[in-house]
């Protein structure tokens, strides 16, 4: 992801710079557990359904690099369980919505990358074919553009893009693999993880 958010400054550093001229260190903001959010043009209720499941809105957070904001996500994950067991068999959803244009490939090609560095090798050998079909659903992204994972038990992750399904790819172990990036011990940024999870002790768990 890092990798990504450098191209995209290279190619438009230079324009923000002459506009404000300011650098703003990687930020969120943390919303008590179940209330709900209306940012700018985004907004994210306080509970999402899941089929028969209702998932209460655990915390949300902005993504910054420099001046630009990357990305805005929330976390919805039942209210009985614990933010060190939100990778377990259970339900889950994370909501992101994209302020800068991203490519595709580039966003496959990271997320991969990052879930390879998060599991066993062994377990990234067990999910790699279903890894292949998750490139597929990853398009060229523009400015308010919304991706959703939503991981039902039994049945899947569910992959969304503009409220559109693009599939499903079966599999707790492969939910823990893609999820893991985002609230595992090893995620994309700490900090947003700590606000995904409702988590106000960044010392816990």
């Amino acid at each position: 992801m890092i990798r990504i958010l450098r191209r995209i400054v290279k190619r438009d550093f230079p324009k923000r710079c002459a506009a404000t001229g300011l650098l703003v260190a990687v930020l969120g903001t943390f919303v008590p557990f179940s209330e709900a959010v209306r940012w700018r043009s985004v907004e994210f209720p306080d509970q999402f359904k899941a089929e028969e499941q209702v998932l209460p809105l655990r915390g949300w957070g902005i993504k910054k690099y420099f001046m630009f904001r990357v990305f805005l996500a929330a976390f919805y994950l039942g209210e009985a369980v614990r933010p060190e067991d939100s990778l377990s068999d259970v339900p889950k959803r994370l909501e992101i919505h994209y302020f800068l244009p991203v490519p595709g490939e580039q966003l496959a090609a990271e997320t991969r990358r990052m879930i390879a560095e998060s599991i066993s090798p062994q377990a990234f050998g067990k999910i790699r074919k279903r890894l292949d079909v998750m490139d597929k659903y990853f398009v060229d992204l523009k400015p308010g553009d919304c991706y959703g994972l939503t991981y039902i038990p039994g049945k899947g992750t569910q992959f969304h893009y503009n409220g559109r399904l693009m599939g499903v790819i079966e599999g707790a172990d492969f939910a823990f693999a893609v999820f893991t990036i985002w609230v595992g011990t090893r995620p994309l940024d700490r900090f947003l993880r700590a606000k995904l999870l409702g988590i106000q002790d960044l010392s816990a768990k």
